[in-house]
């Protein structure tokens, strides 16, 4: 019996099919990164493989004709949607950054994989600075929201509840960050990412989150220690800053499904 997921009039790819492009994607990106990285451009190799992280599902929803706005998730957000997502992002990036701290005392990144991360997110000029926004917050967020909360979730929301889709694309999307002392903070921002594009039925609300995140730690990388002593106590972030983000975070979440479901009823 032929798979139901293969009929013309489908409008979204199924798991199966996400799996396969995340795997074209993998490869394609590893093949663009040595030729690249031979080249002597690593910080071109970055922005240049986050801007073809996308490239293999457009090419495969275009053949196979499926609707573009529902399996990337194009969809418009109204005014409170957008900013209960930039309270979230807020919030959330603070949170992470402790459990960061909390996670480091256990299980400590190596100094040179650490100076690594660090060199890659230093702006030391102008170049620095296109280079690094684009790769990690332009480039970043974008392909990578439409790629994981826009392709590959709403493909496996259409074989899977939306419980282990938002899951199972949390974790592969920290696989593919391949950096183990970060998988617990990046399952965790991505189940968040999740949740708020499957509730709004967009992908610009992960990707405020997701950019907000991502601009917040490239910000601390190139700010000196003393520009932000009022963030730490003892090389943690503040007791009262931290209890302000989560009561954030619990207010921003509970605001949000309000507005998503508010803007349901208008449509």
């Amino acid at each position: 019996m032929p798979d139901p997921l293969y009929k013309k009039d489908i409008e979204v790819a199924g798991h199966h099919e996400a799996i396969l492009i995340l795997i074209l994607t993998i490869v394609m990106i590893f093949f663009v990164g040595v030729i690249v990285l031979l080249l002597g451009l690593e910080r071109s190799h970055v922005m240049l493989a986050e801007a073809l992280i996308i490239l293999p599902a457009f090419i495969y929803v275009k053949y196979k004709g499926y609707s573009r706005v529902k399996t990337f998730r194009l969809n418009k957000i109204n005014s409170d949607i957008f900013l209960s997502s930039v309270f979230i992002g807020l919030s959330l990036a603070i949170v992470s950054d402790e459990l960061d701290r909390l996670i480091a005392l256990f299980f400590p990144m190596p100094d040179f994989f650490e100076r690594a991360i660090i060199q890659s997110l230093t702006i030391h000029g102008i170049s620095d600075l296109f280079v690094v926004l684009s790769s990690s917050v332009f480039f970043a967020v974008i392909c990578e929201e439409l790629l994981f909360r826009g392709f590959v979730q709403t493909s496996f929301e259409n074989t899977f509840d939306v419980t282990k889709a938002i899951m199972l694309t949390a974790l592969i999307f920290a696989i593919i960050h391949m950096n183990p002392w970060w998988t617990i903070q990046i399952i965790i921002v991505a189940i968040f990412l999740g949740v708020m594009a499957w509730k709004s039925d967009s992908i610009l609300p992960s990707m405020i989150v997701h950019g907000t995140n991502n601009a917040l730690g490239v910000l601390f990388i190139n700010m000196s220690e003393t520009s932000f002593s009022w963030y730490l106590y003892k090389d943690h972030v503040h007791p009262i800053i931290l209890v302000l983000a989560l009561s954030g975070l619990f207010y921003g979440v509970k605001l949000f499904y309000r507005n998503c479901d508010e803007n349901k009823q208008t449509i």
